[in-house]
């Protein structure tokens, strides 16, 4: 049987590879743009040169900004399934009484709707 603590870490695993995927699919899409600002370059005119330069300058900051985002995206994501799994461990009536009046509130509403 599989433990809570499996459990949560395996979902932590699961949200990590949808976070890296979503993130390599932006990290395509930024190397297609870059690859595109590329091919402009030889082109000499100078509005031509000075878009290629801020649409570079875009990139990098998106790309920076992405990367900081799917690190700490992941690392909370871990962070919070450890803390959950720490709580059941240390107060399982708790957890079960929490997890009880949830699921009463939520099948209220649901009837009611």
């Amino acid at each position: 049987m599989t433990s809570a603590a499996e459990k949560f870490s395996n979902l932590a695993d699961r949200a990590d590879d949808v976070v890296q995927k979503k993130g390599s699919q932006l990290h395509k899409f930024l190397d297609d743009v870059e690859d595109l600002v590329r091919h402009v370059t030889p082109l000499q005119d100078s509005d031509i040169s000075r878009a290629r330069q801020r649409v570079e300058s875009s990139i990098n900051a998106v790309r920076t900004t992405a990367e900081r985002s799917i690190h700490k995206t992941v690392e909370t994501t871990k962070a919070a399934a450890k803390a959950t799994d720490g709580f059941v461990h240390d107060s399982p009536w708790t957890a079960i009484g929490i997890a009880a009046v949830a699921g009463l509130a939520l099948g209220a509403f649901i009837r009611s709707k």
